[in-house]
């Protein structure tokens, strides 16, 4: 079984949907190495498939937790190497609690899925294009501008609460919880790209999804912490990298 502890992240930064992930995913190492975690930080370059596999062969994380492009069946890292593939090594995440944020990997019949039925414990992914972020008139393309800053907030929520040592369903509502909190913030606001922010949390809330055992946890009683593809969306650049399956009518978790 893996060591409880070690958790292993990927976070590529060769393409500006990349970059905002690595960003993100950068600001939680330190209070996950602080929580007592060993963190293996797959930054840039380090997000190959060579390092990757040699490093869950050897280390062998209870947790993984990656950014990087998706498609159906493949998810990637730096320079979009494929790191996981349906079919080819599903059973590198056998007994692991895997966290995949991007695009597709989700969908029914696709790697998440594959993940699960390989012998991962349990996997969240998203069925859809993921929405890091939106560059328009009023909000500038960086990654720490608001509309990224809130897009990133129920993903970091999953995270949070299983690094707590939450329940992975738990975590998953609390990843619900966040993007209701963000779609009704945006709602009374007066921002003028408030309806495509909102439109862009229920993209996401809604293709979120969970297959495995909802129960599992990456580290029992835990105590708590603080913690892409590009397309276009009307006159907006729309950052994404995304996952997953099933409708927000069937609550979307277990299996």
């Amino acid at each position: 079984m893996p060591v409880e502890k070690v958790l292993l992240v990927t976070r590529p930064n060769s393409d500006i949907a990349n970059e905002f992930g690595n960003y993100w995913l950068g600001k939680t190492i330190v209070p996950m190495e602080a929580d007592g975690f060993q963190v293996i930080d797959l930054d840039g370059d380090e997000a190959n498939p060579i390092l990757f596999t040699a490093e869950v062969l050897e280390k062998d994380p209870i947790h993984v937790w990656g950014f990087g492009h998706g498609f159906e069946e493949v998810f990637t890292g730096q320079n979009s190497l494929i790191l996981l593939q349906k079919g080819i090594n599903e059973k590198l995440m056998s007994g692991r609690i895997v966290h995949l944020t991007s695009c597709l990997t989700g969908s029914a019949g696709g790697l998440c899925e594959s993940l699960y039925n390989n012998g991962a414990v349990a996997v969240i992914g998203y069925n859809v294009d993921f929405i890091i972020g939106v560059n328009t008139e009023y909000i500038e393309l960086t990654p720490d501008n608001v509309a990224t800053t809130s897009l990133m907030k129920p993903d970091i929520a999953i995270q949070q609460g299983l690094i707590d040592g939450d329940a992975v369903v738990d975590a998953f509502i609390e990843g619900d919880d966040l993007s209701e909190q963000e779609i009704e913030k945006w709602r009374i606001s007066n921002h003028p790209d408030a309806d495509l922010l909102i439109w862009c949390h229920i993209n996401n809330m809604n293709g979120k999804v969970l297959y495995g055992i909802g129960s599992a946890q990456v580290r029992p009683q835990a105590p708590p912490i603080n913690l892409a593809t590009i397309g276009i969306f009307g006159s907006a650049v729309i950052i994404a990298s995304a996952l997953v399956v099933k409708s927000k009518g069937e609550k979307r978790y277990g299996k």
